[in-house]
Parts: structure tokens; C-alpha cells; sequence
């Protein structure tokens, strides 16, 4: 499960809540969890990375519009070919890396 701010107004959810809701403007939430599942927006793969992830690269990030309504980015594992709206869902959320997805 991936952990977001709903809005107590109007349940929009959003990633981050230093701008307030994107629907109503407001500064007022709650912590939930969603599934994580979502549609592939844009991706790349990093095969210079920073020093810290030097190791691990090449890696691909994405981003991901989220079936409860935010979008947000993360890392993107397994093979195949990707497509701008196939079907991705959160397989792990690193404190460190943030959400991984997998094509479904």
C-alpha cells in the first residue's frame, strides 16, 4: 500500500500537501493508503546516475497517474515493452527510493 494525503473537504488526493489540494486549495489532511495501481505516464531509463545510486544503474523512473487520483514517481522494474497507459502496480515503497512498480 502507498501512503497519501485525501483531502477532508473534498477527498482529492495528493502526494504532497505543501501546496495545499489541487481541487479545492485547502490545507487540511488525512494520512490514507491506496493500492498503488495506475497507468504509465512517461519513463526513462538513468544510466548516469547520482554518486549515491552509481550501482544500480541503469534503472528506469516513471511517472505514474495513480488509479485514486495522484500522480506520482518511482522507480519502474521488470522487463518488456512499455507502452504510454499500460497497467502498472506498486510492488515496494523504499524510505529511501520511494515506490517501485511492475507492469501487470
Amino acid at each position: 500500500m502507498l501512503q497519501v494525503y485525501r483531502c477532508v473537504y473534498d477527498g482529492t488526493c495528493v502526494t504532497a500537501r505543501d501546496d495545499g489540494c489541487s481541487e479545492c486549495g485547502r490545507t487540511d489532511f488525512d494520512l490514507t493508503e491506496i493500492s498503488g495501481a495506475g497507468k504509465l505516464v512517461v519513463w526513462t531509463t538513468i544510466h548516469v546516475p547520482p554518486t549515491r545510486y552509481e550501482d544500480e544503474a541503469p534503472y528506469t523512473v516513471a511517472m505514474v497517474d495513480l488509479d485514486e487520483g495522484p500522480l506520482t514517481m518511482g522507480r519502474l522494474e521488470g522487463g518488456g515493452a512499455r507502452a504510454r497507459g499500460a497497467r502498472v502496480e506498486l510492488t515496494d515503497v523504499d524510505s529511501c527510493r520511494g515506490p517501485t512498480f511492475e507492469p501487470v
